[in-house]
């Protein structure tokens, strides 16, 4: 215990803090605060300490309690995809929908979360809703990032493979009747087409 002016030991302290802890709890032995009453959640807390003696002398100080949140999130990709063009494109390119839904996020501290994303070494782009983007055929790395309320962030990365499994299709010239020279001395005539002009 702290000695009075007095020179009488305190007998009883009264601790409240801010509306975190709102109630003033009465005790005569600074080990006997509820656990409770030192749990703090994130934010700035003003905690107050009144101290009283035996003769009805009393004092008090404030203590600042800044709790901040250092954790980052944990973020989850879905699994890596493959995916094949339609024979109807015409430009060997899937359309592929980017939707945060599919990750799974998870932080220390409850918050409403903000995402970026990126695909292969591209820039990261802010995302505000599930959106639509075209990949070549090729592998292709989806990279998405998560932000906490506090600025903490963590990322985590998949891979879309796009294959061109259509095959391609080609239209045979008409059937052609050739003839030698009257006067050649070979039974054989030159044929001038090649693939280039199916």
């Amino acid at each position: 215990f702290y000695p009075s002016t007095g020179g009488e030991e305190i007998k009883l302290y009264q601790h409240f803090d801010d509306d975190a802890h709102p109630t003033r709890i009465k005790r005569t032995n600074f080990a006997s605060l509820p656990e409770d009453l030192l749990v703090f959640p994130k934010g700035t807390h003003k905690l107050v300490w009144h101290f009283v003696n035996n003769i009805g002398e009393e004092d008090s100080c404030e203590t600042k309690i800044e709790v901040l949140d250092k954790t980052n999130p944990t973020i989850t990709c879905p699994v890596d995809e493959e995916l094949s063009t339609s024979a109807e494109s015409q430009n060997c390119n899937v359309s592929y929908t980017l939707d945060a839904a599919n990750v799974s996020v998870s932080d220390n501290c409850p918050a409403e979360f903000k995402y970026q994303y990126k695909i292969d070494e591209e820039a990261a782009v802010g995302y505000s809703g599930a959106i639509d983007v075209t990949l070549s055929v090729g592998s292709h790395i989806i990279t998405w990032i998560v932000f906490d309320e506090a600025g903490n962030s963590a990322e985590c990365s998949y891979n879309v493979t796009v294959k061109d499994e259509t095959k391609p299709e080609f239209d045979c010239p008409a059937a052609e009747v050739l003839t030698t020279e009257p006067n050649s001395k070979v039974c054989e005539v030159p044929f001038n087409k090649s693939a280039a002009s199916l």
